[in-house]
């Protein structure tokens, strides 16, 4: 179970969200080695990181926690996206205005 990856699937809004909410990047070459020395070592599951190791315990066993802890990180992520939205509404209203100067 990689942690976020640094490639460019996490960019942009991606990006932003990870950094306000302090999400660590493994490098995919070590991540491609250690799934598959996993493979080769036949490992049933594979967890990067201490912090992660301790998050899926408690996460198995007392979600509760989890829920309660991750609320500020949901709160930052709604607000990253609803920016985003406003300024894609801004734009497609601003394309709809100059459509209809230009016809």
């Amino acid at each position: 179970i990689p942690r976020a990856v640094k490639t460019p699937m996490n960019s942009g809004v991606k990006a932003e969200v990870n950094e306000k909410t302090n999400v660590t990047y493994d490098d995919p070459l070590f991540v491609a080695e250690r799934i598959f020395n996993a493979i080769v070592n036949k490992e049933k599951e594979v967890r990067f990181g201490g912090m992660e190791k301790i998050f899926a315990f408690l996460n198995a066993n007392l979600p509760f926690i989890i829920d309660t802890g991750l609320q500020k990180n949901r709160k930052i992520g709604e607000d990253i996206l609803n920016s985003y939205t406003k300024k894609e509404e801004i734009s497609n209203e601003q394309t709809v205005s100059d459509h209809r100067i230009a016809s």
